[in-house]
């Protein structure tokens, strides 16, 4: 009432614009939620907002507005009102006001007959006849005003969004809203009710038509066509009619972020008055001494409710459930109802429908954007009208839309617009709206094949036929359109089994593959989207082919000429060729994997391509180019750079990669492949490729590519040498297993590697050390799944090449072989990383997998048992691993000691594989060779070896042992090579001690340093978890307690490390007497007067105790506490006046200081054990540390322990101090304030 006196009446007759608008604003507060006060004041109302709609002002008319939306939500809404919501100001200057003092009175407000009369009223002058004035605009053309447009868009918008409470559609159903809806209409006046019935159906037509009045035309002519602020206003009443039930959930109708109207009500209800009143009554019980019945925060929160938060909840749940269900309800219904009135209110919303995809096409992007938000909400309510205008929007891709000139869906029709400078415009704007629709709706077309067929069409000509239409900065909206939908198609799609449609999908892109390769020579533009559109066309192929494409004759031909065609007669490197190789490798895969596939006739045309029958032909050229075609495929991934494309383009390549080879199980070992760059899918490609032809067709082809291969990797230094070596290995190693791997027989064998041998002795004699890696890796695919005897001419090989190369002990020159022929070091290394590969096959995989038939690896992975037949007995193989071992072990143990560090390294790794005690080498039943392997060790670190040399065994020693941890089985290698070999490990770290001062000291530590790293690792990864491994823990235990009595303390601390995590390891699987050993251990330890091996034991005392019960911890504590009393320096005695200190023989003193570190140690390690709680062995342990902090009663070293301890005590506990306080007694507590005291522990 006040605020009327001021603002509304007769003062607002005169007044300027700047009064106007304050007055109109402070009205629009006063009205909002008003309720029936606001019809005591309704002509002052009513007379403002006519003054603000005259206004030419745009701030007053933005708050007239306002002020209707707000008059309309407070006479049509339901609510809570009441002055329980209201803050109570106290009298009295800083105290809150009393919430028993406010009437607890909850109401609700329901619209009265008077408020629907008045809000009709309103709805009439500023909907009805808004929506005429606008029809007279349209109707006059040119003539219309367009200021006129924009007020009304505005009024209906307002209006709208005020009255949407009690809008119901014509077709009203059984809705929970609807029906609430219907009872408060029904209090209206006939004219009222009448009004408010039809309205809805009523402004839902209207908006339909308004916006296809705007965006339908081919060339908008008038003004109120090209206006953004009446076409923001009109989207976002359709939104409203579309979304909201109720009022707005947001402040802005646009859903832009912004604090919802609800969640403000909320804030200001319980954040205000509940908490005024929750803060009140808990410090009134506080005061009085009771019990506090309300739950503030914690598991207990929110337990106790008012009333005011149960209306709260009640209005939350009927405005965020009812409400916004009743959208989703009310099109449920529509879609099924076939009466008059719903197909009438049916009709409205497909014209609101048709609108949106109109407004897509607005010249303004933002409107374009925003009607497509809105249309992504339609789409979740009336998603089944869409299906019908999903082949209007496909149409206008490429310019094929004239058929749907009777029915346009609210789409301008794009193939009637003139081929210039404006009409090229408009099409621009008609695609950008199309395509966001497309991309909006995108989950209706991949749940339709016809539609996804549909699309591809479609997508495949659109480049093409807008090409020359459209100004470069169009185009490149165009293509970033074009990614996003193609990024949706490929997250989403799925092809589903083949049938006539499918097959006339797949013709259809083949004819367009063809077709594309005739069109060239055009303009720059025209050239990029012609490969972008060949590229994407070839990524479909890849995508929807199957075996039942494969398996049909004719189509197999077709797809096989097709790929071999991108392969040979695209650009090298280029995205196309590399997309090509993607459908080659697919089309290959599939034929290998489906019977029948492989047909005499494609057969032919394979062999015809692949093996021509002169060297000069084109078969010759079609190798040629596969080659370099997979050595260009690497250049995307060569460098930091990546490659230089589009994020569309690197998907696609991405996918093309991966579907170049079948699928695979290599490596499937714990061993990984040596080099980074190097695809197994290629190799794959060649295989599966070669795969198709006859076995003599098989070997000319073989030729051809070793030729291809070899001319690859003697190409002269250049940018991309490094991928020229990865491809010519990646061929080698699929032309290999092209050979061997469909074959069983050693004779068969023999001739092929007859033929690969020469090849790979003369291509291996020139390659760099860095592409080693490559070749390793191709090898290894080439002989794996075979046996011994098929790989026994490659192992002579390399086995001749390592016998005459490799430095061994007393072979004269460093860097040449017993032979005497000067190869160097790096020819020693890279024939050892030759023969890793095929050590490792042959050793870590079962022999029952390795003779799996061919490239057929399921039928590999099914039969795992040897055939009687097909595979011969472990006795030659048998025979195969000893000859090896006896020709290669004597020369590896003569080479630990390699002054080449690569070469140490493949030592210590050939000789982990050629051990016996791989999981291979158990099954197959070989001997063990670690005797001869610790016997050498032993003789390499024995007093007196050279400085130089012990550091390089020392070195090997540790790669031996970290290859039988990481590449080996627990129960193989703990008791037959950690056991004999981690003695002279912990020794070798004794023999730095005596070296110190010699040359190479930053070499010795750097040695020093992997010796540590090994004992850390075989202590943390080395679990006995098999049988009789508690007994080889014991061995460990008695070896490492060995080690503790080192006169190196390096060596102590290094075994008191080993010791702790050996403890946490197996923590529950030591035995009683295993335990006490590990802890006495520790506590000898802990007596070392070096403090790094102190500490080291401190933390491994800590670990045990903190797995012991509490009353074990506890008789320690009471043991050790009374040998730290005992241990305590002698006091000095007065005599005569004077101080005289006690004296103590040297031998008493060293054992009373040990004693003294030992037991402070234990002590200070029971402390740390209980870091957040208090048992009762705590305050005991800390009352005798306490006796050890002075200066006459212990060294420095123990003083500083002690003060470490209790200080993190201190702060471990503080936050409970006052519960642990209790724990301790009055003499304890005085012990702890005496070493470290703070005020806040009083």
């Amino acid at each position: 009432d006040r605020v009327m006196e001021a603002v509304g009446g007769e003062s607002v007759d005169g007044a300027s614009d700047e009064a106007l608008a304050f007055k109109v604003r402070a009205l629009s507060g006063a009205v909002k939620e008003g309720g029936l006060n606001s019809l005591r004041h309704w002509p002052a109302i009513t007379k403002a907002l006519a003054a603000a709609a005259r206004s030419k002002d745009k701030r007053t008319r933005k708050a007239g507005n306002k002020l209707l939306r707000h008059s309309l939500a407070g006479l049509t809404g339901t609510y809570i009102h009441g002055v329980v919501f209201m803050p109570s100001p106290s009298n009295e200057v800083g105290k809150v006001g009393r919430v028993s003092d406010i009437d607890p009175t909850t109401a609700w407000h329901v619209p009265t007959r008077e408020e629907l009369d008045a809000a009709a009223g309103l709805l009439e002058e500023y909907c009805v006849k808004a929506m005429e004035e606008m029809r007279e605009v349209v109707s006059k053309g040119k003539d219309g005003s367009l200021e006129v447009w924009r007020r009304r868009a505005k009024n209906l918008e307002y209006a709208v969004r005020g009255a949407v409470e009690v809008l119901n559609d014509d077709a009203a159903g059984d809705n929970p809203h609807e029906l609430s809806v219907k009872a408060v209409v029904a209090k209206a006046g006939p004219e009222a009710r009448r009004l408010l019935e039809s309205l809805r159906t009523r402004v839902v037509e209207f908006v339909g038509d308004a916006l296809s009045y705007v965006n339908t035309s081919l060339e908008p002519e008038f003004e109120y066509q090209r206006d953004p602020k009446g076409a923001n206003s009109l989207l976002k009443v359709a939104k409203v009619m579309v979304f909201s039930r109720g009022p707005n959930y947001c402040s802005q109708v646009d859903g832009k972020r912004g604090i919802t109207i609800l969640n403000s009500r909320k804030s200001l209800y319980a954040n205000t008055v509940l908490k005024r009143k929750a803060d009140e009554a808990l410090m009134e019980r506080l005061r009085r001494g009771e019990p506090l019945p309300l739950y503030r925060e914690g598991e207990e929160g929110g337990k106790n409710f008012s009333r005011s938060q149960v209306a709260i909840r009640a209005t939350t749940f009927y405005r965020m459930q009812m409400m916004s269900r009743a959208g989703f309800d009310v099109a449920l219904r529509l879609k099924s109802d076939e009466s008059e009135e719903a197909e009438r209110v049916l009709s409205g919303y497909s014209k609101l429908l048709d609108g949106l995809l109109g407004m897509g096409c607005h010249p303004y992007q933002q409107v374009a954007i925003k009607s497509c938000q809105t249309m992504m909400s339609v789409g979740k309510r009336f998603g089944f009208m869409i299906n019908r205008r999903l082949p209007r929007m496909l149409a206008v891709m490429d310019l094929s839309d004239s058929a749907f000139a009777s029915e346009p869906f609210g789409i301008p029709i794009a193939q009637d617009l003139v081929n210039d400078a404006k009409g090229n415009a408009r099409l621009a704007e008609l695609l950008f709206g199309v395509m966001i629709h497309i991309q909006a709706n995108f989950h209706h077309i991949v749940k339709r094949r016809e539609h996804m067929y549909n699309f591809v069409r479609k997508f495949t000509a659109i480049s093409a036929v807008v090409a020359e239409r459209l100004v470069p900065d169009k185009l490149v909206v165009l293509n970033s359109l074009l990614e996003r939908t193609f990024d949706q198609f490929r997250q989403r799609f799925v092809v589903e089994p083949s049938d006539d449609e499918h097959r006339e999908m797949i013709l259809f892109l083949l004819k367009k593959l063809q077709a594309d390769r005739g069109i060239a020579g055009k303009r720059e533009e025209e050239d990029i989207l012609h490969w972008r559109n060949k590229l994407m066309i070839v990524w479909f192929l890849m995508n929807f082919i199957g075996e039942s494409e494969v398996s049909d004759p004719d189509l197999a031909v077709q797809l096989w000429r097709a790929a071999v065609s991108l392969v040979e007669e695209e650009v090298t490197g280029m995205p196309v060729q590399r997309c090509g190789l993607g459908l080659l490798g697919r089309f290959a895969s599939l034929v290998m994997s489906c019977p029948g596939a492989l047909t005499e006739e494609l057969r032919s045309e394979v062999e015809a391509k692949m093996v021509p029958e002169d060297a000069g032909g084109k078969g010759s050229d079609f190798c040629g180019c596969l080659v370099f075609a997979l050595a260009a495929a690497h250049r995307e991934t060569g460098g930091n750079r990546g490659f230089q494309g589009s994020w569309a383009v690197q998907t696609v390549l991405t996918d093309a990669s991966r579907k170049c080879g079948g699928m695979q199980t290599f490596p499937s070992l714990r061993d990984t492949l040596l080099s980074y760059s190097y695809k197994t899918k290629h190799s794959m490609l060649v295989r599966e490729t070669m795969g198709m032809l006859g076995e003599q067709a098989r070997m000319k082809c073989a030729a051809l590519m070793l030729d291809k291969c070899k001319a690859l990797a003697e190409m002269p230094p250049s940018e991309d040498q490094q991928n020229f070596h990865t491809s010519s290995a990646e061929v080698f190693g699929g032309v290999c297993k092209a050979l061997l791997g469909d074959f069983r027989g050693e004779a068969n064998a023999a001739e092929k590697w007859a033929m690969m041998l020469p090849f790979l002795d003369s291509v291996l004699e020139g390659i760099f050390q860095k592409a080693i890696d490559h070749w390793a890796d191709g090898l290894r695919f080439g002989i794996h799944r075979i046996g011994v005897a098929e790989t026994q001419p490659v192992l002579d090989l390399i086995v001749g090449k390592i016998l005459g190369t490799l430095w061994s002990e007393g072979s004269g020159d460093a860097s040449s072989g017993g032979t005497g022929v000067d190869e160097g070091f790096a020819s020693q290394a890279k024939w050892m990383k030759l023969l890793q590969p095929i050590l490792i096959e042959l050793s870590h995989v079962e022999p029952d997998s390795r003779w799996a038939v061919g490239g057929d690896v399921e039928a590999g992975l099914q039969s795992m048992v040897i055939d009687e037949e097909g595979a011969r007995g472990t006795e030659e193989v048998q025979k195969g691993w000893e000859d090896l071992r006896s020709k290669l072990l004597p020369r590896l143990l003569g080479a630990v000691n390699h002054p080449f560090n690569t070469c140490r390294r493949h030592v210590g790794e050939c000789l982990h594989a050629l051990s016996g005690i791989t999981a291979g080498a158990r099954f197959l039943g070989l001997s063990t060779n670690m005797p001869a392997i610790i016997s050498r060790f032993d003789a390499a670190l024995a007093p007196g070896v050279e400085s130089d040399k012990k550091k390089n065994a020392k070195e090997t020693l540790c790669i031996f042992l970290a290859n039988c941890m990481h590449l080996g089985d627990v129960k193989n290698y703990y008791s037959s090579a950690i056991l004999p070999l981690l003695e002279p490990l912990f020794k070798t770290l004794g023999d730095f001690e005596a070296e110190e001062g010699a040359s190479a000291v930053v070499g010795e530590a750097s040695t020093a340093q992997i010796c540590r790293q090994t004992i850390a690792g075989i202590s943390g990864n080395c679990c006995a978890l098999y049988e009789g491994g508690v007994q080889d823990v014991g061995s460990v235990v008695n070896s490492v307690g060995r080690a503790c009595d080192h006169p190196t303390w390096q060596v102590r601390q290094a075994a008191s490390v080993f010791l702790g995590r050996l403890a946490g390891l197996h923590k529950f699987l030591l035995t009683p007497e295993q335990s006490t050993k590990v802890f006495r251990l520790f506590c000898a330890l802990q007596g070392d007067p070096r403090r790094e091996v102190s500490a080291a034991a401190t933390e491994g005392v800590v670990g045990m105790l903190a797995v012991m019960s509490p009353s074990s911890v506890a008789s320690l504590v009471e043991e050790y506490a009374e040998v730290a009393n005992k241990s305590l320096r002698p006091k000095k005695r007065r005599r005569g006046g004077k101080l005289e200190r006690l004296e103590e023989a040297a031998d008493v003193a060293a054992d009373r200081e040990r004693r003294q570190r030992i037991s402070v140690a234990v002590l200070c390690a029971a402390v740390h054990s209980a870091p957040y709680d208090v048992p009762p062995f705590v305050p005991v342990a800390i009352a005798a540390l306490s006796r050890h902090s002075f200066e006459s009663a212990a060294p420095l070293g123990v003083r500083d322990s002690v003060k470490k301890t209790l200080s993190t005590f201190k702060r471990t506990h503080i936050d409970n101090w006052s519960l642990h306080k209790t724990k301790f007694t009055e003499e304890q507590l005085d012990c702890l304030d005496d070493v470290v005291t703070c005020s806040y522990y009083a």
